[in-house]
């Protein structure tokens, strides 16, 4: 037996799509019916039965959706595709909901459609089918349980199918949301008019802005560069049709502290090349910039040290030989005349140029050194054995803290020694400027501390010194370690002490660091690498 042809009504306001999806359809072997708009299409669903009718959601006169809505009310057994050009998540959801078989994106895969309609037509067949058979079967109680339970059955077969397209639709969105939220760059993405419609998680992170205060407001409100207009630099580069890459700003945060950003930018277009937006990633390169600074921080020490190096050279035998004649006429002199005090100043000044000298090149690494393995808390307490007489009598309270055991150090135990020096006498100074007299003395104190520190790549030993002394202005913090900078009185410090002692740390292939607070305390943190391997007994 022969089927009859299946009717499949069109309803779009695009003639030459409906002459495609015609063309596509009559030569399956289907009869095909066409309508412009939503009107028309019901008055032909009420005059003739379709098997198929085929929705375009935006429609001139109606909407697509309450098209598939009055379908379902004029006849149930009508089955109903949504077309569009162009995807929207909610949209497919209502319709799914509402009733749709399917919903297909234009342009579509022609087999994929033809397999679609298949489809259709033959769970249409099929539920058709099972009303025939209940109709049918009314007569006995038997036959209409059966053919309840089938259509039962194919029911929730269908709503289970529905209620899966749902979920994986909903799954979809907040998989993709998630994505968003997890990059490790703030995005950002605005309108056509440059208003901001996403801010992930890491936008909010670096702008300190929560994406609820930003959504719709203009760009340039939140990317405020102190340098120039940024949104501005972005829009005529985008309307060039050419991206932004590493664009470097400087931005004011929520918290009106100066930040500064790498961003990089591109348009959102449609499929037809109309600009619809743009989409904008961005980084904060704050850490970045501090390397930076570190970098010409250690070339500018390099290159110092390079000339102190040849400077001292220059100056060592002249004054070797000032050193010597002074030598020679204090001994051919009476000790009590002035020409033997005068070479006693002369050998007084040029031994003190002689330390300077010495401590110049050793700031500049020219002179040789060994290294052995040693314990440090014998270092810390050969360095005290020199200096704690002089701390107890300004009334300063040294207090040890040393972690038992400590792994050895592969060191220059007299290099060490002068930092440790170095930094000691800094802080007695420190104390002494801020509590003067007596009554002071019981408030002066400088703790040594020393732990073993653990990292994923190797061990290190870290030694902390900590002084309740002047502290460090914040705008001197960043020049302490500069050759010849100092806070000191003329006469009191040469400037050269921070810096050879970070040369001294950096030649161990360790880390010298400050923390202070002005009138509260300065901490000095030292980290040397272990000697795994080996424990101080």
């Amino acid at each position: 037996m022969t089927e009859s042809p299946k009717n499949i009504l069109i309803i779009d306001d695009e003639i030459g799509i409906r002459q495609t999806i015609t063309d596509i359809l009559e030569d399956e072997g289907y009869t095909v019916f066409g309508a412009q708009n939503g009107y028309d299409a019901l008055n032909e669903v009420k005059n003739r039965f379709y098997n198929v009718v085929l929705i375009d959601i935006n429609l001139p006169d109606i909407s697509g959706l309450d098209v598939l809505n009055s379908i379902k009310k004029i006849d149930s057994d009508i089955y109903s595709i949504m077309l569009t050009a162009s995807a929207s998540i909610e949209n497919s959801i209502n319709a799914l909901n509402q009733g749709a078989y399917a919903y297909i994106v234009k342009p579509f895969d022609v087999e994929a459609f033809k397999e679609t309609i298949k489809k259709a037509i033959s769970e249409q067949k099929l539920v058709l089918e099972n009303k025939r058979l209940l109709q049918e079967l009314k007569t006995s109680n038997k036959a209409l349980i059966k053919a309840k339970n089938e259509v039962d059955n194919l029911n929730k077969h269908l709503e289970a199918m529905i209620q899966k397209r749902t979920k994986q639709l909903r799954e979809q969105m907040a998989w993709i949301e998630t994505i968003i939220n997890s990059l490790a760059d703030g995005l950002c993405t605005v309108d056509k008019d440059w208003r901001i419609t996403l801010f992930n998680r890491q936008a909010e992170i670096i702008t300190g802005y929560k994406a609820e205060e930003v959504l719709g407001k203009d760009h340039k409100e939140i990317f405020r560069s102190l340098c120039h207009d940024c949104t501005k630099l972005m829009q005529q580069s985008l309307q060039k049709g050419t991206n932004v890459s590493n664009l470097e700003i400087y931005i004011e945060n929520n918290f009106r502290e100066l930040i500064p950003l790498l961003i990089s930018a591109a348009p959102i277009k449609n499929k037809n090349g109309k600009v619809l937006g743009a989409v904008q990633n961005f980084r904060d390169i704050t850490e970045q910039k501090q390397l930076q600074e570190q970098l010409i921080q250690a070339s500018k020490l390099a290159s110092i040290g390079e000339l102190l190096a040849n400077f001292t050279h220059e100056i060592k035998n002249p004054l070797n030989g000032m050193i010597l004649f002074a030598t020679l006429i204090r001994a051919e002199v009476d000790p009590k005349s002035d020409v033997y005090n005068y070479a006693e100043r002369i050998l007084d000044e040029g031994t003190r140029i002689g330390k300077i000298t010495s401590d110049i090149l050793t700031f500049s690494r020219q002179d040789k050194q060994e290294y052995n393995y040693e314990d440090i808390i014998s270092i810390i307490e050969n360095t005290l054995a020199l200096t704690e007489r002089q701390l107890n009598m300004d009334g300063i309270q040294v207090i040890r803290d040393f972690a038992d055991p400590l792994p050895k150090l592969r060191v220059n135990p007299g290099r060490i020694q002068q930092v440790l020096l170095n930094l000691i006498n800094n802080a007695q100074y420190s104390l002494n400027e801020k509590y003067k007299g007596i009554d002071g003395k019981s408030n002066k104190r400088i703790l040594l501390k020393v732990r073993p520190l653990k990292t994923m790549e190797k061990g290190w030993v870290r030694i902390e010194i900590e002084d309740n002394g002047t502290g460090i202005n914040p705008k001197n913090q960043n020049r302490i370690f500069d050759p010849f900078f100092t806070t000191k009185p003329v006469g009191k410090g040469t400037g050269l002490g921070l810096s050879v002692s970070y040369g001294i740390i950096k030649d161990h292939q360790g880390e010298i660091i400050i923390e202070s607070k002005e009138s509260e305390f300065t901490r000095f943190i030292i980290d040397i690498p272990a000697v795994e391997d080996r424990v101080a007994a």
